[in-house]
């Protein structure tokens, strides 16, 4: 961190109060000939609602930089370059020390996750808009028991196979904290709930409830298994055009079909991890009106 207290984000003079967070890699700071600037960040204080789904990853914009009580953020929506010139007159914080090489990783995936997320096409972003509030209004909320499945989804990816082709095919991978899938065998046996369990088990908050319960046992193997693929088929039925372009026939004819697999993020492969993106919910922009090309969305369905 650099004790800078003011930067220009535009043409805006912004207070930096907590300072400045770099966020330029090491192999920039170093080289002093072909990169003469770097690129930091407010720092910032969130309240700890947000600060708390901030830790998580489940806000990109602020990423954090110590994960302590007293946690400082750097606010990726404020962001401006300075001279290493200037920079070499102000003091330096260290702020995650050279032994804490996974709070580095960690740093460094979230800064470039924000600069790396997919942007859905226009006719696309309407098909995620009801998973995006499912995922929002849960998430963070321990008392939920949608809230505590959340938290063990890792990743949400997903893949098309053209993405601006009208009608394309959908794969959408719900990624698991590792170890949170049963390893089951080749053969193995089947789980059916009783009839007295079934009827608490036709919404998505029953499913998460029984995988999750607020007291007892969680489930485990077979049943676990079935549970989580449950979940997936709650989540397909989601995905289906939402808000005010839904009926726009571009938006209802951008999709054609919509695949939703549970995966543990141990067995998610290279081949998947390569071809897919992260579905980054909390920044799925709105539609245009009225799309530069003269009509892919438009107001009438």
């Amino acid at each position: 961190m650099l004790a800078l207290r003011e930067i220009y984000v535009g043409s805006e003079l912004v207070d930096c109060p907590d300072g400045v967070v770099i966020i330029s890699q090491t192999c920039d700071l170093v080289r002093p000939v072909e990169r003469p600037n770097i690129v930091v960040a407010k720092a910032v204080r969130l309240d700890p609602g947000v600060a708390n789904d901030a830790l998580r990853g489940k806000r990109p914009r602020w990423v954090a930089v110590r994960e302590e009580p007293d946690v400082v953020f750097a606010d990726l929506e404020m962001i401006s370059s300075i001279s290493k010139s200037a920079a070499l007159e102000l003091s330096v914080e260290r702020s995650i020390p050279d032994h804490q090489w996974d709070a580095q990783r960690r740093f460094a995936q979230r800064v470039g996750r924000r600069f790396s997320r997919l942007a859905l096409p226009d006719n696309v972003v309407p098909w995620f808009g009801g998973l995006s509030d499912l995922v929002l209004s849960k998430a963070g909320k321990p008392n939920s028991p949608v809230g505590r499945a959340i938290e063990a989804i890792a990743e949400i990816r997903v893949a098309a196979d053209d993405w601006t082709r009208i009608g394309a095919s959908v794969d959408l991978y719900i990624v698991l904290e590792p170890g949170e899938l049963p390893m089951l065998p080749d053969e193995p046996e089947e789980w059916t709930p009783s009839s007295s369990d079934e009827k608490s088990l036709r919404t998505m908050a029953g499913v998460a409830e029984r995988l999750f319960p607020a007291n007892g046992v969680r489930p485990s193997g077979a049943e676990r298994n079935a549970l989580w693929w449950r979940v997936a088929e709650f989540v397909q039925e989601i995905i289906v055009p939402t808000g005010p372009f839904a009926q726009v026939s571009a938006v209802k004819e951008a999709i054609a079909s919509v695949a939703v697999s549970i995966v543990d993020e141990t067995e998610f492969t290279m081949a998947q991890y390569r071809r897919s993106d992260e579905l980054d919910l909390s920044h799925l922009s709105p539609p245009l009106p009225l799309a530069n090309d003269g009509g892919v969305i438009d107001q009438e369905a």
